[in-house]
C-alpha cells in the first residue's frame, strides 16, 4: 500500500513539473527543456562551455579546448586530443606542449601537420633541411648561417639558410642567390658591413646632402653622424639628409627659423565646408585647389602675415646646385622630389645625390629674360633650334653652338656676352683698329675706344671712366677738344668745359662733383666775409625757398622767410613782398601766392603771427547766444571747414548747419538729412555712412544702401533689427522670413547671410561666425601649396603650440608630411587660428546626456533619443545571452567595452575575433 501511495506521488510529481526554456527560471536541473540544459544561477542555461546557445537551443562548441583544459565531449578539443576524465589529453603517440598534441621526432607520421617539426620524411617526424633538433627532441631549430656578402662566397662554403631566422645576425636576411643559382644566403642589410661572417656592423656616414662638390665614391649609408639626420635614397644616391623641420648649415643639421604657426583643417572640415569657393571663383594662376583647400600653386610661395601666394624667384647658386635644391625629406624620413618648388620654365631634375631646378642640361635661364631657357655659350646641342641668349648672342648654324656678337665676350661662366669699361686708359696692348669704336661709343660714351674683345677703354687724356666703371667722362675745368667727352654726373657743359652744378664742387682729381656739406639756420644777419666761394645758387640747390649764404659751410633764410616745419627749407612770412619772385611758391601751409609778390590766407584761413589757422574751429546752432561772430566771415569759409551743408547764421557771423544737415564729430562737420532733396551739388564726404546720392546730379539726396533703413531721426542708416542666430545650412527647409530679407541679412552681417525664420545666420558651408560677429568666407584663407608643406611640418602635438584640439598628424592618406590640424571631431576657425570641439548654435553640452557633433546637438554613446530626451539603452549585452539587431541593441553594444558582438545567425552575445571566452568574460 506504501509502496503503490510513493509511485503515485512520484508520478504526481513529475507530471505537476513545467518544463523551462532556455534562459527560464530555475531552482534545479529537473525543469530545465533541452539537451544539455542545465540550471546556473537560477536559470536554465547551456552547460557552457562545452555547449553554447543558438537562438533557444545548445550547440556543441568544437575544438575549444586546448590540452589539460575541462570538456565534456571529445569535440571540445583541439586536434589530436580526446576528452577523457572531464579534461582534453593528447592521444596516443602526441605529445602535449603549450596546450597543443603534436607528434615529436623520430614519431610515425603520415604528414608534417602531425609534427611539431612540421615536416615528415620515409613516415617519420624529422628535422627539415638546415634545421636540427631542440635539446628536448621534440621540435627544431634552423641551424645557424654565417653571413657573406654574395651568393658565390655562401657557395663556397656550402652555407645555406632557409629563412631571415636561419641567419646568425637577427639583422641579416636571407635572400635568393643570382638567377639560375640554387640556394638562398645571409647577407646584411644595406647601410651595413658584414664582420668576421658572424655580425653586421653599422655603417655611420658623415656625408651630409646637399653636396656641393663631386664625390668618387659616395659608400652606403646605414646611420649619420649628425642626430637630426636621416640615411634616404635621393636621385641615385643614399646619403645622409636633414630630418624634416631642420636644414643643413654647416655641414650640421641646424632646427630651421619658425615659421608661424599654421593649423590646418581636418578631412570632415573641408567635406564640411567650402574652402575652396575663392580658389574657383577668381581664375588665380597664383592658387589651386588641392585636397579641397585653396592653396599656393606650384612656382610659387606662401606669405603667411597676408595669406598671398608670390612667384618664387629663381636664383642661380652654382654649377652643382643650379636653382636650387628641389630634393626635399618627408616625415617618413623619405627623400622624394619636389617638382612645385621649382618655377617655369624650371624642372626638377636628379644629380648624383640630389634634386636641383634646373632648365636641363647645357641651359640655363636668360638673365634678361627669365622665362626662356637658353643654351650656354660655346656648348654644341646638334641642333640648329638651339634658342641663345636675347642680347650680344647669336647661333652659329655651322658649329649648332651659341656664340658673343663681334666684340663680346663670354662671361660669369658661360651665362652672359658682355664688354666691359675697364678702369685702365687706352694704351699697348690695346687694339683699336681690331673693330669700330661704335661697340663702345654707343655704351660707354662718345670717347670710349675698343681695347680687346670684351673690354672698352677711355682715352686717358680729356676722358676717364668713371667710378662706377660705366661711363667715360670729362675732366672738370678743362677745356675740352672737339669730341667732347659727356661730363660727369651732377655737372653741366658750360662753353667747352664741364663746370659742377650748383650746391656741387670738384673732386681733388677733377673727376666727379661732391654735394656740398651746407647747415640751414633762420637769418641772422648780412653774409659774413668768409662766405669763400659759396653762393645762393648753391644754397637754393640743397635747401628750397628763399635761401641765401651766411658763412662758408652754412645757409640762411633771407630776412622775410623762417625755417620751415620739416627743416627742408625756407618760407615766406605772411603778407610780406618777396625779394625773391623765382621762389614764391615757398608760402606757409593753407596759403598761397599773390601775383608772385607776397603770401596770404586761403580761403576759411586768417593770419595768426605767420601762420594761417581756420576762421573757426566749430559750428554752432542757429541764433546760438554762445557762438562769437567772426568779423569777415563767409558762407564759402563755411563750406570748405566743415562740409558744403555748412553756411553763416542767420543772426550772427558763425557757421552753422544748413536746416537740410546736422552736425557731427564733436560739431566739426555737417552731414545731410538722409532722403532731404537739395539742389545744391554734394559728394559722399557731406552724407551719412552707408549711404548712395540719388539721382547722380543735383537735385538729390543722399539715400540708405539697399538692406539699410533710415532712422526715425533721419541721420542714420541702420541695418535691419534682428539678430544672427549663428551658422546654419541654407537648403535647410524652413519658414519663409516675411519682415526681414537676405539683403537686410547681407547688408548687416555679410555677403554670406541668410534669413530663415525671421533670423539671420550664415550660410554654414560657405562661412562661419568671427570674432566680430560676422559671416566670415572660409574661402578668404588661403594654405601653403603641398610643396611648401616640409616648411609647415611638425613632428609631435607640441610643435603645434600647445593649442587645444590640434593633432600632428598627416592631412590624408597620400600626405607627405604631418602638419598641424584641427583633431577628428573639431572644426577649424580661420581667424583665431583655433579648434573648436563644436559649432551648436545652442549650448547642448549642457542637456542630460547630450553632446555637440559638428553643428548638431546628439546623443551621447549608448544613449537614444525619446522624444527631446536622451535615454540610455535597457539592456546589457552578455555573453551568450540574447540580443537582436535592433536600434536599442546596437545602442547597447556600443556603450559596451566592444569586446562582444550580436551573432546574427544565433541571436546570442558572442566574442568577436581576436577574443577568447573565459567563464562569462571576453
Amino acid at each position: 500500500m506504501k509502496s503503490s501511495l510513493y509511485v503515485y506521488i512520484l508520478l504526481f510529481s513529475i507530471s505537476s513539473t513545467v518544463a523551462v526554456q532556455l534562459d527560464g527560471t530555475c531552482s534545479n536541473n529537473a525543469p530545465c527543456e533541452g539537451s544539455n540544459v542545465i540550471c546556473t544561477n537560477g536559470k536554465c542555461q547551456c552547460n557552457f562551455p562545452a555547449y553554447v546557445p543558438c537562438r533557444s537551443q545548445c550547440e556543441l562548441n568544437r575544438n575549444y579546448a586546448y590540452e589539460g583544459d575541462s570538456c565534456e565531449v571529445t569535440e571540445n578539443c583541439i586536434s589530436y586530443a580526446i576528452c577523457a576524465g572531464k579534461k582534453c589529453a593528447c592521444t596516443s603517440g602526441f605529445t602535449a606542449k603549450s596546450g597543443l598534441c603534436l607528434k615529436s621526432l623520430n614519431a610515425v607520421c603520415s604528414n608534417g601537420t602531425e609534427c611539431w617539426s612540421q615536416y615528415c620524411s620515409s613516415s617519420r617526424c624529422a628535422c627539415a633541411p638546415s634545421y636540427e633538433p631542440n635539446a628536448d627532441n621534440i621540435s627544431c631549430k634552423g641551424k645557424l648561417v654565417k653571413i657573406y656578402n654574395n651568393w658565390a662566397e655562401a657557395n663556397s662554403n656550402r652555407e645555406f639558410c632557409i629563412d631571415d631566422s636561419s641567419c646568425i645576425d637577427a639583422l641579416a636576411t636571407c635572400i635568393p642567390g643570382p638567377q639560375n643559382t640554387v640556394g638562398k644566403f645571409c647577407k646584411c642589410p644595406s647601410g651595413y658591413r658584414v664582420q668576421n661572417n658572424e655580425n653586421c656592423e653599422l655603417i655611420v656616414s658623415s656625408l651630409l646632402s646637399p653636396l656641393e662638390t663631386v664625390v668618387s665614391n659616395y659608400g652606403e649609408c646605414g646611420s649619420c653622424a649628425d642626430d637630426n639626420a636621416v640615411c634616404a635614397k635621393a636621385a641615385d644616391e643614399t646619403t645622409c639628409w636633414c630630418r624634416v623641420s631642420y636644414e643643413k648649415k654647416n655641414n650640421n643639421c641646424e632646427k630651421q627659423a619658425t615659421k608661424p604657426l599654421l593649423i590646418f583643417p581636418n578631412a570632415n572640415d573641408v567635406n564640411l565646408h567650402d574652402f575652396a569657393a575663392n580658389c574657383i571663383a577668381g581664375n588665380n594662376e597664383t592658387t589651386i585647389v588641392d585636397n579641397k583647400l585653396c592653396v599656393c600653386a606650384p612656382g610659387y610661395e606662401f606669405v603667411a602675415n597676408d595669406q598671398t601666394c608670390v612667384k618664387t624667384q629663381p636664383k642661380w647658386i652654382n654649377n652643382m646646385l643650379e636653382y636650387g635644391v628641389c630634393t626635399r625629406i618627408t616625415s617618413n624620413d623619405n627623400a622624394i622630389s619636389v617638382a612645385g618648388l621649382c618655377p617655369e620654365p624650371l624642372t626638377c631634375e636628379a644629380r648624383k645625390d640630389k634634386h636641383v631646378c634646373t632648365c636641363g642640361r647645357g641651359k640655363f635661364l636668360d638673365l634678361n629674360d627669365p622665362s626662356q631657357c637658353v643654351t650656354y655659350i660655346g656648348t654644341a646641342t646638334n641642333s640648329t633650334a638651339t634658342r641663345c641668349l636675347i642680347e650680344n648672342s647669336i647661333l652659329n648654324s655651322t658649329t649648332t653652338a651659341c656664340e658673343c656678337i663681334a666684340g663680346y665676350k663670354a662671361a660669369d661662366e658661360n651665362r652672359k656676352c658682355e664688354v666691359k669699361l675697364s678702369s685702365e686708359v687706352f694704351q699697348s696692348p690695346c687694339n683699336s683698329n681690331q673693330f669700330n669704336n661704335t661697340i663702345c661709343t654707343l655704351k660707354f660714351g662718345n670717347t670710349a675706344l675698343f681695347c680687346s674683345v670684351g673690354e672698352c677703354r677711355c682715352p686717358g687724356v680729356q676722358s676717364f671712366p668713371n667710378k662706377q666703371n660705366t661711363r667715360c667722362t670729362a675732366v672738370l675745368n678743362q677745356t675740352l677738344a672737339t669730341v667732347r667727352a659727356e661730363c660727369p654726373s651732377n655737372s653741366t657743359l658750360q662753353g667747352s668745359r664741364c663746370e659742377c652744378n650748383s650746391g656741387y664742387r670738384p673732386s681733388n682729381d677733377l673727376r666727379e662733383c661732391i654735394p656740398l656739406a651746407l647747415q640751414l639756420v633762420e637769418y641772422t644777419g648780412p653774409a659774413t666775409t668768409s662766405i669763400g666761394d659759396l653762393t645762393t645758387a648753391d644754397c637754393r640747390a640743397m635747401f628750397n625757398g628763399s635761401v641765401v649764404p651766411y658763412t662758408r659751410d652754412r645757409c640762411q633764410c633771407s630776412n622775410d622767410s623762417l625755417i620751415n616745419d620739416d627743416k627742408s627749407g625756407c618760407r615766406y612770412r605772411l603778407g610780406v613782398t618777396f625779394t625773391s619772385p623765382s621762389v614764391s611758391s615757398a608760402c606757409p601751409p593753407n596759403s598761397n601766392s599773390i601775383a608772385q609778390q607776397a603770401c596770404e590766407c586761403d580761403v576759411a584761413y586768417t593770419a595768426n603771427g605767420d601762420k594761417c589757422v581756420p576762421k573757426s574751429n566749430r559750428v554752432y546752432n542757429d541764433n546760438d547766444p554762445t557762438a562769437p561772430n567772426i568779423p569777415g566771415l563767409l558762407d564759402s569759409d563755411c563750406a570748405k571747414l566743415f562740409g558744403l551743408s555748412a553756411a553763416i547764421a542767420s543772426n550772427g557771423s558763425y557757421c552753422i548747419c544748413k536746416s537740410s544737415a546736422y552736425s557731427v564729430r564733436s560739431n566739426t562737420f555737417c552731414y545731410l538729412l538722409i532722403n532731404q532733396t537739395t539742389a545744391d551739388i554734394k559728394t559722399l564726404r557731406d552724407c551719412p555712412a552707408n549711404t548712395n546720392i540719388f539721382p547722380e546730379g543735383p537735385p538729390s539726396a543722399c539715400v540708405c544702401k539697399p538692406g539699410f533703413y533710415m532712422s526715425s531721426d533721419r541721420r542714420e542708416c541702420r541695418t535691419a533689427s534682428v539678430g544672427l542666430g549663428g551658422a546654419a545650412n541654407a537648403s535647410q527647409t524652413r519658414a519663409a522670413c516675411v519682415n526681414v530679407t537676405n539683403t537686410d541679412c547681407i547688408a548687416k552681417f555679410g555677403a554670406n547671410a541668410f534669413c530663415q525664420d525671421e533670423t539671420c545666420f550664415c550660410d554654414r558651408q560657405q562661412s562661419f561666425v568671427n570674432a566680430a560677429g560676422q559671416c566670415e568666407p572660409f574661402s578668404k584663407y588661403v594654405f601653403p601649396g603641398e610643396h611648401e608643406h616640409h616648411l609647415y611640418a611638425c613632428t609631435a602635438a607640441t610643435d603645434c603650440g600647445g593649442t587645444e584640439n590640434v593633432a600632428c598628424d598627416y592631412l590624408n592618406s597620400g600626405s607627405e608630411y604631418k602638419v598641424c590640424q584641427c583633431k577628428d571631431g573639431s572644426l577649424l576657425d580661420p581667424n583665431s587660428k583655433k579648434c573648436s570641439a563644436s559649432r551648436c548654435i545652442d549650448n547642448c553640452n549642457a542637456a542630460l546626456n547630450f553632446e555637440c557633433r559638428g553643428y548638431a546637438c546628439e546623443c551621447k554613446t549608448g544613449y537614444y533619443r525619446d522624444g527631446s530626451r536622451c535615454v540610455q539603452s535597457p539592456f546589457k549585452p552578455q555573453l551568450n545571452q540574447p540580443c537582436n539587431q535592433s536600434a536599442l541593441w546596437q545602442y547597447a553594444f556600443a556603450a559596451d567595452n566592444g569586446s562582444l558582438e550580436c551573432n546574427l545567425a544565433c541571436e546570442r552575445a558572442r566574442c568577436k575575433p581576436g577574443y577568447k571566452a573565459e567563464q562569462s568574460q571576453c
